[in-house]
């Protein structure tokens, strides 16, 4: 870093006055000690560092794993096989308008649908359900027949209609009308258009597990 001549002409002068030199000029520095500062002053800048182009913002991706038969045991982590990092965002990705339970209404939404990320992933014969992971530590389990999901979901890396590129929260009233704790998104969102659960009897429900998750971090 550079010191201002102001700090470097007032060092100076001290270290003359501290020899026994005279301090001439109106700076205290003699006619050649001034010009020298002036040539400092004016030599031109160090150019600043390129950035480094590992420090750009990483693409986001989904992880995507095979889970361990067997009973899972609460606080214990899930055993993963051939886990996998999909790509959230293509080289062109889909952008589409769709109704989502959570705001009531439709956006337009950037990202993959749940099918494309489970077709990228290529998941082998047998697989017949798909967990889905979120960040408030919710579980979803959606029947896949053959790799392909019964939801039609889409996971939106982005929205792009909204006022700003954030996700809004989602904020819910508890039987007293009262706010309950804002539903943040980090990253993704899971849009879903119908609020019924495929594993719930009946057309009607009050209870909705897509109204209440938040962003997915894993499959």
């Amino acid at each position: 870093m550079r010191l201002p001549a102001s700090i470097i002409s007032s060092c100076l002068a001290a270290a003359l006055l501290l020899k026994g030199l005279p301090a001439l000029g109106a700076s205290g520095l003699s006619k050649e000690t001034e010009e020298a500062l002036k040539a400092i002053e004016k030599s031109p800048q160090p150019s600043a560092e390129p950035p480094n182009p590992s420090e750009k913002a990483q693409k986001p991706t989904i992880p995507v794993w095979i889970r361990a038969a067997g009973r899972a045991v609460p606080g214990a982590s899930e055993l993963k096989k051939d886990e996998k990092q999909i790509p959230l965002t293509p080289a062109h990705p889909e952008v589409v308008r769709r109704y989502d339970v959570q705001y009531g209404k439709k956006h337009d939404y950037e990202g993959l649908s749940l099918q494309e990320i489970l077709l990228t992933y290529n998941p082998p014969e047998g697989i017949d359900t798909v967990l889905l992971h979120f960040e408030n530590g919710m579980v979803v389990p959606v029947s896949a027949p053959l790799g392909v999901p019964v939801v039609d979901a889409f996971v939106a890396t982005a929205i792009k209609d909204a006022k700003g590129p954030e996700f809004p929260d989602v904020i819910h009233k508890d039987l007293f009308d009262e706010d309950l704790d804002p539903i943040k998104f980090s990253g993704t969102k899971l849009v879903v258009s119908d609020r019924k659960h495929p594993a719930q009897p009946g057309t009607e429900v009050e209870f909705s597990p897509w109204l209440y998750v938040n962003s997915l971090t894993g499959i």
